[in-house]
C-alpha cells in the first residue's frame, strides 16, 4: 500500500551515527510533501534545524533515510509526534530536533547572529515583496477592511487607566541621533507619502484651526494657539494636543482648550479634571 500521501510521524535518520530528526505531517500530500520540503531546504542550506543542516552537509544526502514511524489522522499528528519526541529525546545530543515541544517554538530563542541573518534575508531584493506594488483595487479593499464597523477598534474606547499606561510607556523614550537621521531620510522627497499630493482647501483649513485653538496651562497662563504653547514649552503641538485629549500632564503642566471649537470633538476640560500620569489630580 502506498503510504507516501498518508499523514503521521516520521524520522529522518542518519545511517552513519544513528542520530535522528522527528517530525510530523498533516497536509494533503502527507509524508511525500514533508520529505520533499526537508530535502529542498537541506539542499539549499536553509533548513530550520542547524543541527540537521550541519550533519547533512557533513555526511551527505545519501547517508540520510526517511522512515515512517506511525500513520495517524492529521488532527492527531502533533500529539503523536510529541509522544515520539518524549520517547527518543531527539532534542538532546542524540538527535537533530531543536525543540522539545512538538508544533511549538516555546522556549526557543534565536541568537543575535540568527536574528541578523533573518533580517538581512528580508532586505531589498531578498524580500518577497521587493518591486511589487498593490493595485488600486487591493488598496481600496485594504482600506475598506479597516473602515467603520470592519475595524477591530470600532465602538471601543480606551479607559483612562489604559491611556495613562500608554502615556507612561511613551514617556522618556529618547531616540539616538542615528535613528532620528534615519527617520528623517525615510520621509524626504519622493519617500514621503504626501510627496506630489495637494491637500484640499477643507483639509488645510482644518489643520489651521487645530493649531489656532486657545490653550490654557494649569497655572493659568494662556496661549493663542497650540503652536504658540508648544514653542514656549520647547515641544511640539501634538504633544500639547495629546495632553488635552488624554487628560494627562505634559512638559510639567496640565492643559485644556479655553473654548470649544466648532467642528471638533475636543471637550473643554476643567483644571481639576486634568490628571497626572500616575493618576493623581494636579
Amino acid at each position: 500500500m502506498n503510504q507516501k500521501n498518508k499523514n503521521g510521524v516520521y524520522v529522518i535518520l542518519n545511517t552513519i551515527n544513528g542520530k535522528m530528526y522527528v517530525g510530523s505531517s498533516a497536509g494533503k500530500r502527507g509524508f511525500s510533501d514533508r520529505w520533499s520540503t526537508h530535502r529542498f531546504e537541506l539542499r539549499n542550506n536553509k533548513h530550520h534545524s542547524p543541527k540537521l543542516q550541519n550533519a547533512w552537509n557533513k555526511y551527505g544526502e545519501s547517508n540520510f533515510y526517511f522512515c515512517i514511524l506511525e500513520i495517524c489522522a492529521p488532527v492527531d499528528a502533533v500529539s503523536v509526534e510529541q509522544y515520539y519526541i518524549d520517547l527518543f529525546k531527539p532534542y538532546t545530543n542524540i538527535g537533530y530536533n531543536i525543540l522539545s515541544i512538538a508544533g511549538s517554538s516555546l522556549g526557543h530563542k534565536h541568537s543575535q547572529a540568527t536574528r541578523d541573518k533573518i533580517r538581512r534575508n528580508q532586505l531589498g531584493e531578498l524580500n518577497n515583496r521587493f518591486g511589487t506594488k498593490h493595485t488600486p483595487e487591493t488598496i481600496n479593499q485594504m482600506r475598506l477592511a479597516q473602515t467603520g464597523s470592519n475595524n477591530y477598534m470600532f465602538g471601543l474606547h480606551r479607559s483612562l487607566k489604559i491611556r495613562q499606561k500608554i502615556s507612561k510607556t511613551l514617556t522618556g523614550i529618547s531616540r539616538s541621533n542615528a535613528t532620528k537621521k534615519k527617520m528623517s531620510e525615510a520621509k524626504k522627497g519622493s519617500k514621503n507619502p504626501g510627496y506630489g499630493k495637494k491637500q484640499s482647501a477643507a483639509t488645510i483649513q482644518k489643520r489651521a484651526n487645530s493649531l489656532c485653538k486657545l490653550v490654557i496651562r494649569s497655572d493659568g497662563k494662556t496661549y493663542k494657539s497650540l503652536k504658540e504653547a508648544a514653542k514656549d514649552m520647547r515641544t511640539s503641538p501634538p504633544t500639547i494636543s495629546f495632553a488635552v485629549r488624554f487628560n494627562i500632564k505634559r512638559v510639567g503642566y496640565g492643559w485644556k482648550y479655553l473654548i470649544q471649537q466648532s467642528g471638533t470633538s475636543d471637550v473643554i476640560k476643567k483644571e481639576s479634571e486634568v490628571v497626572e500620569e500616575d493618576g493623581s489630580n494636579i
